[in-house]
């Protein structure tokens, strides 16, 4: 499999470009209608309102998502490697080096939008503890499943016969439009590539392992412990960084990351990921596609809502 699309490509690219970019923005409009419908229950506690919602959301979406990967056309058989726990920990460090470097673009998307006194500071919603059990299981597991299941087992698999690498590409722009707010569009995208590089070497049971480590760390344990430092305790911050000593882990599983990233797929590169080459300016086929477009209208445009005043 080549890493370049070839000209005879192009059209069957931007087709079932069109159709999963459709299928993705069908999923993100139902979670919005289903979040309505529930909104108008009665009989829906509030404090359980979003995790009984975006469980039957998870529900409905993951069904419709191994219906659509089941009809997958010229599937590709790809030999994979076993996994280990080693593996699996740099993949993390990985991971968390991606959404580091990836945050960037949003630090200055903030510093951008400020003069006009709007701000994505308090767009961190992913790392609020959750207030119900049902949010729980959605946040640690239904959400990681149903997410692994649209972006990896269904829009990941349809263009492996592209190849590996454009796969990987599609299916984690994919991911991070998905999520529909600027603070976590570009990190969501740096982690959409450690979730498909783990679902195409190992296996998509190992990359939901993994999201599910994700989401429990930042989600969960994050939250609880940023809540923690909040609430006046000085005293588990070191001063000369002015950092808690969780955070100066996360930096340093981060640091890890990025250095074993450049060891690892820059200097073997050839070796480990022969398809790596791809020439980055092929992707404006990307833009062929309508379905891309009207997706990506849609990702943005939701993001807007999630701008908050100064």
């Amino acid at each position: 499999m080549s890493s370049i699309l070839k000209k005879s490509d192009i059209k069957p690219f931007a087709k079932d470009l069109t159709f999963c970019s459709l299928c993705a923005t069908f999923f993100g409009i139902s979670q919005i209608i289903i979040a309505f419908i529930f909104s108008k229950t009665p009989l829906v506690n509030s404090n359980e309102f979003y995790g009984i919602a975006y469980l039957v959301y998870c529900v409905i979406c993951s069904f419709f998502a191994v219906i659509f990967s089941k009809k997958n056309p010229n599937k590709i058989e790809v030999n994979r490697e076993k996994s280990s726990p080693k593996k699996m920990f740099f993949c993390f460090c990985y991971m968390i080096g991606l959404m580091v470097l990836f945050t960037f673009p949003v630090i200055l998307i903030d510093f951008i939008l400020m003069p006009f006194g709007y701000t994505l500071q308090s767009i961190g919603s992913a790392n609020e503890v959750s207030t119900s059990i049902t949010e729980f299981i959605y946040v640690a597991f239904a959400g990681p499943i149903c997410e692994e299941l649209i972006f990896r087992k269904f829009i990941q698999e349809r263009f492996m016969k592209y190849s590996p690498v454009i796969a990987i590409i599609v299916s984690a722009i994919s991911f991070g439009v998905y999520h529909c707010n600027f603070g976590q569009t570009f990190p969501m995208i740096g982690t959409g590539l450690v979730f498909g590089y783990v679902a195409y070497k190992f296996s998509v049971k190992y990359s939901l392992i993994l999201h599910i480590i994700y989401n429990l760390f930042f989600g969960e344990i994050f939250g609880i412990i940023s809540d923690f430092l909040n609430k006046g305790n000085e005293e588990f911050v070191i001063p000369v960084l002015n950092m808690s000593p969780f955070l100066c882990c996360i930096l340093l599983l981060a640091l890890i990351g990025v250095i074993r990233f450049y060891f690892k797929f820059m200097k073997e590169g050839k070796k480990i990921f022969p398809e790596y080459k791809i020439r980055f300016k092929k992707l404006k086929y990307l833009f062929y596609s309508k379905g891309f477009d009207i997706f990506l209208l849609y990702g943005i445009g939701t993001s807007f809502l999630f701008l908050e005043k100064l």
